[in-house]
């Protein structure tokens, strides 16, 4: 069992108020951020806030990385195409 699988076993106990996030992902972005040497809750929100600007970050790096090896792919493709041709 994963580590998110054990997490997802804990009930939880929140009001209906207070659910803008999964316990799941609280959890983790508490252990998260403690491994990282964050020692309160103000280091582990700035740490939460800042994981947020680096995920979007490796979101867009990684789509347009995707495009451009498909593209040098196809390039390749076509060029081997006109060798054999």
């Amino acid at each position: 069992m994963s580590l998110f699988e054990h997490l997802k076993l804990i009930e939880d106990p929140r009001s209906h108020i207070n659910l803008d996030h999964d316990l799941v992902d609280i959890i983790f972005l508490v252990l998260a951020s403690i491994a990282s040497g964050c020692d309160g809750w103000q280091a582990i929100e700035e740490f939460g806030k800042m994981e947020i600007e680096v995920a979007i970050f490796i979101h867009v790096f990684s789509t347009c990385w995707l495009f451009i090896s498909q593209y040098i792919t196809n390039l390749n493709f076509h060029y081997s195409l006109s060798i054999l041709i």
